[in-house]
């Protein structure tokens, strides 16, 4: 199951992207270099990036989604949307300065994302893959019948495998702290926003899978409130940064 029926629990469930992280790539890049924000989503991180860049073309292929990344753009002057792919982005050769793919490389095709990457980009550009990674306590919960936390776990480290294979001997790798506080409403949607849970047509279960994460919400929180430990990776390539 992907997102086509979890958007506003995506949107409103996920988390943000570290200060830390947002001023790394802004330190290598003045403010008026354009961006390319490919698998926008719902904008979570358009909109930091929008905040930095004068220009930010953020590609979309998912309706529901790019709906939500509409509004957004309509917030700002500096958004861009279209509905292009990673690998057919729309956009001309040489016109962009900053690839940036969040939380979104694992959907793409790698090797023709490269090609369109390359195609794109001017010289002296730069590619960033960026993960937000979940912390193990989130994991406990069996969202479905198929997908259990330690073949979940399987998922993500190959997703990890695939993003350094990415890059090669060429990989730099840069982590942040993303640690973010979520209230039950928040922890719910956040949960039920993962592509591993069940079928969001069906009621009853979903009232099920509601009760199972607000219990679990209950054992981990503390007067209503849970830190989630995230971490968030930054992938790119070996070379001069400040």
């Amino acid at each position: 199951m992907g997102y086509k029926e979890r958007i506003d629990q995506y949107a409103s469930g996920r988390p943000s992207y570290p200060e830390a992280l947002m001023n790394f790539i802004f330190a290598n890049f003045t403010k008026d270099a354009t961006v390319a924000d490919i698998g926008a989503g719902t904008g979570i991180f358009t909109k930091l990036m929008a905040e930095r860049f004068s220009k930010v073309y953020a590609i979309e292929p998912e309706e529901g989604m790019r709906n939500v990344l509409n509004k957004v753009a309509q917030e700002t002057t500096n958004i861009i949307t279209s509905d292009g792919s990673a690998e057919h982005t729309g956009l001309d050769d040489n016109s962009v300065d900053l690839i940036c793919a969040a939380q979104a490389f694992h959907w793409f095709n790698a090797t023709a994302f490269h090609k369109e990457a390359l195609r794109i980009m001017r010289p002296n550009g730069k590619l960033f893959i960026i993960h937000n990674i979940p912390p193990d306590i989130t994991m406990n919960i069996t969202l479905n019948n198929i997908e259990k936390p330690e073949t979940i776990k399987l998922t993500l480290a190959k997703r990890k495998e695939d993003r350094i294979n990415f890059f090669g001997n060429d990989l730099k790798l840069e982590i942040f702290d993303n640690s973010t506080l979520y209230d039950k409403d928040r922890y719910i949607k956040y949960i039920m926003s993962l592509s591993t849970g069940p079928d969001m047509k069906d009621g009853y279960l979903l009232m099920q899978l509601v009760d199972k994460i607000g219990d679990n919400f209950d054992k981990i929180s503390k007067n209503g409130l849970v830190v989630l430990p995230f971490v968030t990776e930054l992938y790119t390539t070996k070379g001069f940064y400040k």
